[in-house]
């Protein structure tokens, strides 16, 4: 997810069950508000504050290097973030509920501009196609 131009991206690599995790991502949303409605209802539980740990997790990342950490203050200076912009996002995130999960899944179901691609293999595409997935094929090369 970008928070600086509002891309929400759903990414797998390499990925040996094609059709399966093409599905996960279409049912995304509906998985997310069962979620919300069960486990995460309870805003003091175990599964919304490893929720949010990972969110941290993920944001913050592991030691960076010197040339990872030139990178991120060139891309953070590029985008205009500023280290309180940074920290006010953390705030926001440290104080997430449930019902923030059910908002954000609200926004899922009701995305107007859905687009999936895809580079694949030939077994993968006749995966998708015997699945019921009808994907327009675009040839590069």
């Amino acid at each position: 997810m970008s928070t600086t131009i509002g891309l929400f991206l759903m990414v797998s690599y390499r990925d040996p069950n094609f059709l399966k995790t093409l599905e996960a991502y279409g049912g995304a949303a509906d998985s997310l508000f069962e979620d919300a409605s069960t486990s995460l209802a309870d805003n003091n539980g175990p599964a919304l504050t490893k929720a949010i740990i990972g969110a941290i997790g993920d944001m913050d990342g592991s030691a960076i290097s010197t040339r990872g950490l030139g990178w991120a203050s060139l891309e953070r200076w590029l985008s205009g973030q500023s280290a309180a912009m940074r920290q006010n996002f953390r705030d926001e995130v440290l104080a997430t509920t449930a019902e923030d999960f059910t908002e954000f899944a609200s926004r899922l179901n009701n995305w107007k501009y859905i687009s999936t691609a895809s580079i694949t293999s030939q077994s993968g595409l006749e995966e998708a196609a015997t699945g019921g997935m009808n994907l327009n094929v675009v040839s590069v090369g």
